[in-house]
């Protein structure tokens, strides 16, 4: 068994509601990043990659794509008269 140590404000909010299962909810969260970058590594064999940006008014946005182009890659079209 280990310790594990949590932000003041983040303990007050789980033991807020005894019901909560703290050991599950400590098991669950390890794993579901595991799983994700397990997913992240699959998808970049196949040349896709996560872009995560954080638009005008602090929202984080993310999203999957693949280059289409190597011209492309970067952000940088090599189109005349694109626009960024």
């Amino acid at each position: 068994m280990k310790t594990i140590y949590l932000p003041d404000d983040l303990a007050e909010a789980v033991r807020a509601r005894p019901e909560r299962n703290i050991s599950a909810i400590c098991q669950a969260a390890p794993w579901r990043v595991i799983e994700q970058e397990k997913r992240m590594e699959e998808l970049a064999k196949n040349g896709v990659q996560r872009i995560e940006i954080r638009d005008d008014h602090g929202f984080d946005r993310a999203f999957t794509g693949r280059w289409i182009t190597e011209e492309n890659r970067g952000g940088r079209s090599r189109r005349r008269g694109a626009h960024r």
